[in-house]
């Protein structure tokens, strides 16, 4: 908003300047008055307002703060999701600072395994070895987190977000495996075509 006001008789008043800070935090603002001695006027001056807190406004969407990264099959997937008002702070209080957040797939194949529902606490789903989401399918993936809906307490609906694309890779050889194996009998001489 606008930040620099010409006072009226000796009054500027902010009001309708759409000034706003989307931030939230323990806050004080600070006025300044230029110096007008050149013009036979006063030196300048500053003042500082009281402290005040801004809090977050209401829940409008959720945010992957840590994405999947690369990770082998079967190796855990630990995403970690905020639920944020519309400034994108964190929702750390109020119905919808404990909402659950759901893990879907939302592209690659495979299936997303493991416990995909988890309870933010406040505003923050962290999505731990303990819940052991993983997948066994490689390649390309993206999941989608959505938060539940609470709008039947007062509170705001679902609403969903992507996250970045991750690559599950092969995990390390384990075990060696015939997929063919040799013809019994097999005459003496004759070619083995085992797999």
């Amino acid at each position: 908003g606008t930040t620099a006001i010409d006072a009226t008789a000796g009054v500027a008043d902010f009001s309708g300047t759409g000034i706003n800070i989307d931030v939230v935090g323990m806050k004080t603002l600070r006025a300044a008055k230029a110096s007008t001695v050149g013009g036979g006027g006063t030196a300048a001056m500053t003042v500082n307002s009281n402290a005040f807190d801004l809090i977050p406004g209401i829940a409008t969407q959720v945010a992957f703060s840590v994405d999947p990264v690369d990770t082998a099959a079967g190796a855990d997937i630990v995403p970690v999701i905020q639920i944020r008002d519309a400034a994108s702070n964190v929702v750390a209080t109020g119905i919808d600072s404990t909402a659950i957040i759901t893990l879907s797939l939302f592209s690659g194949s495979g299936s997303l395994l493991g416990t995909l529902t988890k309870q933010a606490v406040a505003g923050v789903a962290s999505f731990t070895a303990t819940q052991g989401v993983y997948m066994t399918s490689p390649g390309v993936k993206k999941i989608t987190a959505t938060k539940q809906d609470l709008s039947a307490g007062g509170a705001t609906g679902s609403f969903s977000a992507n996250s970045a694309d991750f690559t599950i890779t092969n995990a390390d050889a384990t075990t060696l495996v015939f997929t063919t194996q040799p013809i019994n009998p097999t005459l003496a001489g004759a070619d083995l075509t085992p797999v």
